[in-house]
C-alpha cells in the first residue's frame, strides 16, 4: 500500500511540477514535495500524533463538535501507511522527476501530427515511456516500507512489523539472535521478491529513442482533465504536509498539549 500510494503521489507531483506549474510555483511546490526527506522521520511522526493522536486537534474537534469520545485509532496500520506515505514519497517524486524531464516531446509532437488528442496522447505515449520510473519508484516504496523502523515505532502502537520484530528480538527482554536473523532473512526475501518482479517485466523492454539520444522541443500540455484532477490531489497533499509540520514545531510552544494551550519556552529551556 505504501509503495502504490507513493508512486502514485510521486507521479502525480512531478507532472504537476514539469508539465502544469508555472516558474512561480515551481520552487515553492518543489521545496514543499522534498521536505519529509530532509527532515528526521520523527518530525512527521509528532507532527501527525499532535494532529491525529488520542490528545490530538482532530480527536478533540470531534468530541467538541460531535460529542465523539477520543480514541486511539491512529496508532496502528494505518499510522504506520500515513506517516510512511508522508516521508517516501518525495522518493518517488525525485524519481519520477527525472523520468519525466527525460521524456521525448518529439514522440508527443508525432503522435499529435497523427491526429491524436492530448489525451489520447498521455495515455499511448507519455504513460508508456514512463514505466520504468514507475516500476523504479515503486520498487524503492516498497523496500524503504518494509525497512523502515522509526515510523512504526513512534505510531505504530501495538501493531508489529518486522524491522520492529527484529530490533526488540535483539535488544528486547527475549534476546533471541536466531528468530531476529530469520526475520531478518524473511524481510530480504520479500524485498529481492519485488525486485525480481519489477526486473521480469521491464528487463525485456526498450524505452529510448531509435538513435539512443535525446531531442529538443516543447512538453505537450497535459489533458485538461488529468491537469484539474492533479491540482485536486496534490495542492492539499501540499497543504496537508505544511500543516503536519506546523503542528510539529507548535508543539514545543504549549505547556501541555491537547489540555493547556498557554504559551511557554520552558521546554527548550529544558532541551538546551
Amino acid at each position: 500500500a505504501t509503495a502504490f500510494g507513493t508512486t502514485v503521489l510521486g507521479t502525480m507531483m512531478a507532472l504537476l511540477a514539469e508539465r502544469c506549474a508555472g516558474q512561480r510555483v515551481q520552487g515553492p511546490l518543489r521545496v514543499i514535495a522534498l521536505l519529509p526527506i530532509i527532515t528526521p522521520p520523527f518530525v512527521v511522526g509528532l507532527g501527525l500524533i499532535l494532529l491525529f493522536g488520542r490528545a490530538g486537534i482532530v480527536n478533540q474537534f470531534l468530541e467538541y463538535a460531535f460529542d465523539i469520545t477520543p480514541t486511539r485509532w491512529f496508532y496502528g496500520v494505518q499510522g504506520i501507511l500515513i506517516a510512511q506515505l508522508f516521508a517516501f514519497t518525495p522518493i518517488a517524486f525525485m524519481i519520477m522527476r527525472g523520468v519525466v524531464q527525460g521524456l521525448a516531446p518529439s514522440l508527443e509532437e508525432a503522435a499529435q501530427i497523427l491526429h491524436a488528442d492530448r489525451k489520447q496522447t498521455f495515455f499511448t505515449v507519455t504513460l508508456p515511456l514512463l514505466k520504468p520510473g514507475l516500476a523504479n519508484a515503486f520498487l524503492v516504496g516498497f523496500i524503504e516500507s518494509i525497512a523502515d523502523f522509526g515510523n512504526p515505532v513512534v505510531v505504530g502502537g501495538q501493531f508489529s512489523v518486522l524491522s520492529t520484530d527484529i530490533f526488540f528480538a535483539i535488544v528486547g527482554a527475549q534476546f533471541d539472535q536466531g528468530r531476529a536473523a530469520t526475520l531478518a532473512w524473511i524481510l530480504t526475501l520479500f524485498a529481492l521478491g519485488v525486485f525480481a518482479l519489477q526486473r521480469g517485466l521491464l528487463g525485456k523492454q526498450n524505452y529510448t529513442t531509435v538513435s539512443g539520444k535525446g531531442d529538443s522541443g516543447i512538453p505537450m500540455p497535459l489533458p485538461d482533465g488529468l491537469r484539474r484532477t492533479l491540482n485536486t490531489v496534490v495542492y492539499p497533499w501540499l497543504a496537508f504536509t505544511l500543516v503536519v509540520y506546523l503542528f510539529a514545531f507548535i508543539g514545543g510552544f504549549v505547556q501541555t498539549w491537547g489540555r493547556d494551550y498557554t504559551f511557554t519556552l520552558k521546554h527548550f529551556e529544558t532541551a538546551f
